[in-house]
């Protein structure tokens, strides 16, 4: 429900700052529930924690209190639309429960798939939203065991990839907005989506080197700024995606798509790497996002409506 409140929110021009900031805001959550959680609990009690936990929930409660209700003519006209359709399947004979429960259903989940399967170039969409990710989603599967392998201890793979690691996303965050404002959400997509596809590139010089931790620290950083900011302008395109008076479910069935790479196709990850070694699995990893790109560059020549917003 927050991507649907963000989406209705925001204007057009500050979805790429929206984006941002809850790409970072995810980030520093999980950071604040994993690690300072269990840094907390050796000075205080468990129970103490989660109770630390479960009222830092009530700062995002108050902030939407704050914030006015977003104005949603398109949601409004969709909800006495409903209430039409009810109607007439009780006047039809329909009991209340079953025709509120008919016609919910019927602007919940039918209309906002309906709308979305009418545009043009709709299943291109979602094609891309599974190829753009795959690259960083199959390293991400196999940076772990590389780590150890290579010889870094848990302490360097915790201290560069956890600590070091989370502020250079956070910055990578903060760029993708820029990026984003500066040059509209496909050209982002595209000129994030290419540093980042180089950037893994520096695994594979990881690989090569072996342990080092300057190195790791050069090849973190590189990956996680470009995937910040590949993430924001990736998040501010399914918002973009998302008809207004649909966005709860569409922004659903799109970032479904988005979890399939980290899901089911990172689980080749662990074969590709025993096949190819980590040198020439990293050098894959960076160019199976170059179809992703190719299928970005050819949607904007030939569909105007999967680059605008449909709202």
């Amino acid at each position: 429900m927050i991507d649907a409140y963000r989406i209705e929110l925001l204007k057009d021009d500050e979805q790429g700052a929206g984006a941002a900031m809850y790409v970072n805001g995810y980030r520093l959550g999980m950071l604040i529930a994993g690690a300072v959680a269990i840094g907390l609990s050796d000075w205080i009690s468990w129970p103490l924690v989660y109770t630390i936990m479960a009222g830092l929930i009530v700062i995002g409660m108050i902030t939407v209190l704050l914030n006015r209700e977003p104005e949603n003519l398109a949601a409004q006209q969709q909800l006495e639309q409903r209430n039409l359709h009810s109607a007439q399947l009780i006047a039809d004979g329909k009991a209340p429960w079953l025709a509120a429960l008919i016609a919910n259903f019927k602007i919940a989940v039918i209309e906002p798939f309906k709308d979305f399967m009418t545009r043009a170039g709709w299943i291109w969409v979602l094609v891309f939203i599974v190829l753009y990710k795959m690259g960083e989603a199959m390293l991400g599967a196999m940076a772990n065991p590389f780590y150890y392998q290579i010889g870094f201890s848990a302490t360097e793979i915790a201290s560069v990839t956890k600590v070091f690691g989370l502020g250079a996303t956070i910055i990578g965050g903060m760029i993708g907005g820029i990026v984003v404002y500066r040059y509209g959400i496909m050209r982002a997509l595209l000129y994030c989506g290419i540093v980042q596809m180089l950037s893994t590139l520096l695994f594979a010089v990881q690989a090569e080197v072996g342990h080092n931790v300057p190195m790791l620290m050069a090849a973190i950083s590189g990956e996680n700024i470009t995937a910040g900011m590949a993430t924001t302008a990736f998040v501010a395109y399914l918002s973009s995606q998302c008809n207004s008076a649909y966005t709860a479910t569409q922004y659903a069935l799109l970032s479904s798509f988005m979890a399939v790479p980290r899901d089911m196709f990172a689980a080749l990850s662990g074969i590709m790497a025993d096949q190819l070694g980590w040198t020439f699995f990293f050098i894959a990893c960076s160019a199976i996002a170059l179809p992703a790109l190719l299928l970005l560059a050819w949607m904007q020549r030939r569909y105007d409506t999967v680059v605008d917003n449909p709202a």
